[in-house]
């Protein structure tokens, strides 16, 4: 393939000062969330195992707006010799991550002169040499992992879906080949994983491809359109409920962008994009995988810390080199983490003494917010501060020196900060004090510092130890918020496989900072979210005042609007059957209301702590559809523990939660039952009166507008100046 150099096309962004072009160029994405270390492993991969493709241009592309990567990873890229592009290419559907790379690949098809573009998942590495198209073919792919969102034809309940997406692209859906799944094997209509994907950039392909999906877009076609219970874990943890409705839909169009024009495929040699994560299920593997040697792998989330065993046990059986597991072992290890150089510090502000305010309390309960505003306000809270993710798109304000301590301690307990029970203490041993020493002494010359992380709330007593003047701002929420808020949030697996741990942790947190409050009341601040957000400036006050700190009040701003931090409760109250369901944190809610400092009640009259706009009323539709699916969830589970206990499959002293007899739990149900029943013919009743209203005012409508009416109107206004003039004078 002969060498073309790099060149800028029309009015879109272009990459400047790329290196010279060759035949072939990669296209990946990366964004400042966990794809940065994947994506920064997959160019490393390139460049070390490449071949004679090993220097060829490297395209890394932040497709989605405000998640740009730190200086320190561009630093990085450009050492690696890849073309960092941010700009706002995916505002079509920014929800849904697997879009970026349809509008990455886009860009990079109009942006370069590289014939060939090999598209990428950041969650991918390679072994090997990577393939070559070949002058034949205009696209190499292979078949998706499993039947998944394909349809097997006529019948099939995503056939039209299918002949939806077919329709838009001009083209029938028999004109579809079909193709066989790699791993179970079944007959479906051609669709190809999107991990490697080679494409003769002329093709025009990939603008195609992104022209379907963004037609698809906005005809609102979506594979799991409408599907309950419908969610997907890849590589970044959950996504979210809308993005899991488009899971597919973006290999569906290149799928059809490829065989509405029509143009040359070709399957891909087994040994590239690899399904590692797939394979290691037992389930899936089969001894036809083993001595594979796979050149490219698709690992999804199996490079994990929690995962790495399997991930490096499935490597060999596919007969990867004892070398090349050694290269991914000592870069896997710091995918959550990448290595990349710290940002200076700030100088310190003060040589007076210094003073300490952590911010804390449960996942979920605005914490990130308050970090935002009292940076605002001068609080010193860290300089590797952790970026956007899932959740908290505007950032976490969690310094990373602390975060990963925190993490380092509850993982040498053997626990998650979900799972940490009443019994928890912080590990002895290990270098843990040693290390939180480093973090104080480097923040000592601040004349006021500090740190959020919801997990201090599990380790006061470690640093109580340390800094016994330090000052603490605890926050609390609603316990059915958090455990909504973390449903939606859609990051913790374990959420989903016990409704009833959220509840559990927002308890466990709850209890130890009353705790500490009992013993601290000098040192504590505890307020109530979202009651703070009624007059975020007056909050820092009253802190900075019991504290005698030396905030800035009058300039405390927000990275958050006090909106996103969703009231769930805010217009309807809960039904009885919540009282009998969870007693004990209800109570717990209801003492901590009535020990804050800034309990929902200091909010004053004619306040908001939130924006109740909600003129067709989605918003309290949908809370109150959450909150009858977290109750759902949480009855069952609370039933099936109930009868495994009592048929002998679960001992007794595996309860993990206050004891509600059998035939409550049935009085539970019941109530659900009869709630929403009334809510039915409650909403029953209003449809009938606003049809009974909008035939009225039509009918109205229609005398006003009827000539008989007129004339009568024009009579009466006639009257009425005549009156007028007949009125004496003074």
């Amino acid at each position: 393939m002969a060498d073309s150099p790099l060149t800028p096309a029309g009015s879109e962004p272009s990459a400047r000062n790329a290196p010279a072009a060759q035949g072939a160029a990669f296209v990946l994405c990366i964004e400042n969330n966990e794809t940065r270390g994947q994506a920064l492993l997959l160019v490393e991969s390139i460049r070390e195992f490449g071949g004679r493709f090993a220097r060829s241009p490297i395209f890394a592309v932040a497709p989605r707006q405000g998640l740009g990567v730190d200086a320190a990873t561009r630093t990085r890229l450009e050492a690696l010799d890849a073309t960092y592009l941010e700009a706002p290419l995916n505002t079509v559907c920014p929800e849904y991550p697997s879009a970026n790379r349809v509008y990455a690949a886009a860009w990079a098809a109009r942006n370069c002169q590289a014939e060939t573009l090999c598209v990428l998942d950041s969650d991918t590495l390679f072994l090997g040499e990577p393939d070559a198209l070949g002058e034949e073919w205009d696209l190499a792919v292979r078949p998706v992992d499993v039947k998944g969102a394909t349809s097997e034809g006529e019948g099939d309940p995503f056939e039209s879906y299918w002949a939806a997406l077919c329709e838009l692209a001009g083209m029938s859906i028999a004109a579809l080949p079909f193709v066989e799944t790699v791993l179970d094997r079944r007959r479906v209509r051609a669709s190809y994983n999107g991990g490697y994907i080679l494409v003769r950039r002329s093709s025009g392909i990939l603008e195609r491809t992104a022209d379907l999906f963004t037609r698809s877009v906005l005809a609102d076609l979506r594979p799991y359109k409408g599907v309950s219970g419908h969610r997907v874990f890849a590589s970044t943890g959950y996504v979210l409920p809308r993005a899991s409705e488009y899971w597919g839909s973006n290999q569906a169009a290149l799928a059809i962008a490829a065989w509405s024009i029509p143009q040359r495929v070709r399957l891909l040699d087994r040994r590239f994009n690899v399904p590692l994560h797939e394979l290691s299920d037992a389930q899936r593997w089969s001894d036809d995988w083993a001595d594979l040697r796979p050149l490219h792998l698709h690992y999804h989330w199996l490079l994990r810390s929690g995962h790495r065993d399997l991930a490096f046990a499935t490597m060999a059986k596919l007969g990867v080199s004892a070398d090349r597991l050694d290269w991914i072992r000592a870069r896997a290890s710091l995918i959550e983490k990448w290595p990349v150089p710290a940002p200076p510090r700030p100088p310190a502000r003060s040589a007076g003494r210094s003073r300490q305010l952590v911010i804390s309390g449960m996942h979920r309960s605005g914490t990130s917010l308050v970090a935002s505003t009292f940076r605002a306000a001068g609080l010193e809270i860290g300089w590797d501060l952790m970026g956007p993710a899932p959740g908290n798109w505007r950032g976490h304000f969690e310094d990373s020196d602390f975060y990963d301590l925190h993490e380092a301690m509850l993982a040498a307990a053997g626990v998650t900060s979900l799972a940490a029970d009443d019994a928890f203490t912080a590990p002895a041993g290990g270098d843990f004090a040693a290390r939180a020493r480093e973090l104080i002494a480097a923040r000592s010359g601040f004349e006021l510092w500090g740190w959020k992380d919801p997990r201090t709330v599990l380790l006061l007593d470690f640093w109580d130890a340390l800094l016994p003047e330090a000052s603490y701002l605890f926050l609390y929420r609603h316990p059915i918020e958090v455990a909504l808020s973390l449903r939606r949030r859609a990051t913790d697996p374990e959420i989903y496989r016990d409704p009833w741990i959220g509840i559990r942790s927002w308890e466990v947190h709850n209890r130890r900072l009353l705790a500490f409050l009992g013993r601290h009341p000098g040192r504590c601040f505890l307020a109530q979210v979202p009651a703070i957000t009624a007059d975020l400036p007056g909050f820092v006050h009253r802190v900075s005042r019991k504290f005698d700190l030396p905030l800035r009040a009058r300039v405390a701003a927000s990275a958050f609007a006090p909106e996103e931090l969703m009231r769930d409760l805010a217009t309807a109250g809960l039904f009885p059957a919540w009282e009998g369901l969870m007693p004990g944190a209800l109570a717990l809610y209801a003492e901590l209301e009535a020990r804050a400092d800034l309990p929902s009640s200091a909010v004053a009259a004619g306040q908001t702590s939130t924006v109740d706009t909600d003129p067709d009323g989605r918003r309290v539709d949908e809370s109150r559809q959450a909150l009858e699916s977290l109750f759902t969830d949480l009855l069952q589970a609370r039933l099936e523990q109930e009868s495994e206990e009592a048929t002998g499959e679960r001992e007794p002293g595996m309860r993990r939660w206050t004891v509600v007899e059998p035939a409550r739990l049935e009085r539970l149900a019941a109530e659900l039952a009869e709630s929403r029943r009334q809510q039915t013919e409650l909403e029953r009743g209003f449809a009938e009166i606003s049809a009974r209203r909008d035939e009225l005012a039509a009918t109205l409508a229609a005398i006003e507008r009827s000539r008989g009416f007129g004339l009568v109107a024009a009579g009466w206004r006639l009257v009425d100046r005549l009156r007028n003039r007949r009125k004496p004078a003074g």
